[in-house]
């Protein structure tokens, strides 16, 4: 059996292909289908023929494969936190889109095109809740960062899919993991500048310590993206502090986030966040309860000043996208779940 692919974009109009074996598409001269498009990769995607089904694969590729208009990983992401929401609404517990997820349902209704992840934030006293609903769960585990063993590197909690395995690449180096949800947690901050400055510092301080060990005793990534001298510095304070787990220090960082959870306070921040305690913090008024926002033709909570929240993290220009070579996903390379190959 073959199939057609007819191509419909205004840049690779009319092109056809026909599917009998497997076809290596990209703008490479060794590509079965050679695509000049600067939309497409060297080697972008693969297709195959299996039991009379044609087969794509993404092949880590700049600005991703879509099926659909979705990524073929945002359909499992999708699943994932239509199933999560919904166990949340029943419990009466708001879980806020943040980050990325938040900007792409303001900008695209849905996913940022080229993302493949999740950003959600909960109330620390959330958190508790959402741990003990999914504790019985045959499709999902919650991870919270804990003094583990087995140097499990977990910053921050992490919504897990069961039976799957999703390989990500930083730096040409792939490592295993299970499809994931981020979840941040939103923390108080105390009223008293001299106590925010000190609880900020540690939080900070913390949360360096355990990045720096995992990077000198396991660092597979990000380093040889720093300058000679911040490597050093790195790998100083990594040995100096690698007494103890990486996933200790995680875990005293989670800690010390929580510290002002039973205060009244007028500000909170998402101190996992990428732009750690300082640079996160915002009024109460920002998430409050929260609100809904149309997401993939679904319902997910936002924060209820979603112009406020979206400013403060990326800028007043949010709605503009950034250009092509600075648009990061987390570079899939293999994704499996309950047994099926969906990337290879």
């Amino acid at each position: 059996m073959s199939w057609t692919l007819q191509a419909i974009s205004d840049e690779l109009q009319g092109q056809e292909v026909e599917v009998k074996h497997d076809v290596l598409i990209g703008r490479h001269q060794d590509c079965d289908v050679v695509l000049q498009s600067s939309a497409i990769s060297r080697r972008h995607a693969a297709l195959a023929v299996r039991d009379d089904q044609l087969w794509l694969s993404d092949l880590n590729s700049s600005n991703g494969t879509f099926v659909n208009d979705l990524k073929i990983v945002q359909d499992y992401l999708l699943e994932m936190v239509l199933d999560i929401t919904e166990l949340c609404h029943q419990a009466n517990i708001p879980l806020f889109a943040v980050g990325g997820t938040l900007l792409g349902a303001v900008r695209y209704k849905g996913f940022i095109p080229w993302d493949d992840d999740l950003d959600f934030a909960l109330r620390r006293s959330d958190l508790v809740k959402l741990s003990k609903l999914i504790e019985d769960s045959d499709k999902y585990d919650l991870h919270i960062p804990k003094i583990d063993s087995t140097g499990n590197y977990v910053r921050f909690p992490k919504i897990l899919r069961k039976n799957s395995i999703f390989k990500q690449t930083h730096d040409e180096v792939a490592f295993d993991q299970r499809l994931f949800i981020d979840i941040f947690t939103i923390e108080n901050v105390p009223d008293n500048g001299i106590l925010k400055m000190i609880h900020g510092i540690q939080s900070e301080f913390l949360s360096m310590l355990g990045s720096y060990v995992f990077f000198t005793t396991d660092g597979r990534f990000l380093l040889d993206r720093k300058s000679k001298p911040a490597q050093i510095l790195v790998n100083l304070i990594g040995k100096f502090f690698g007494f103890k787990s990486y996933s200790y220090w995680n875990a005293k960082a989670f800690e010390c986030f929580g510290k002002y959870q039973h205060k009244q306070t007028k500000n909170i921040t998402l101190p996992g966040g990428a732009k750690h305690y300082f640079g996160e913090i915002l009024p109460q008024s920002v998430f409050g309860n929260g609100k809904d926002i149309d997401f993939c033709d679904h319902q997910i909570c936002a924060p209820v000043e979603i112009h406020a929240y979206l400013s403060n993290r990326y800028g007043p220009d949010y709605m503009t996208p950034p250009s092509v070579e600075n648009q990061m996903n987390h570079g899939i390379v293999y994704f499996k779940v309950d047994g099926k190959e969906i990337i290879k």
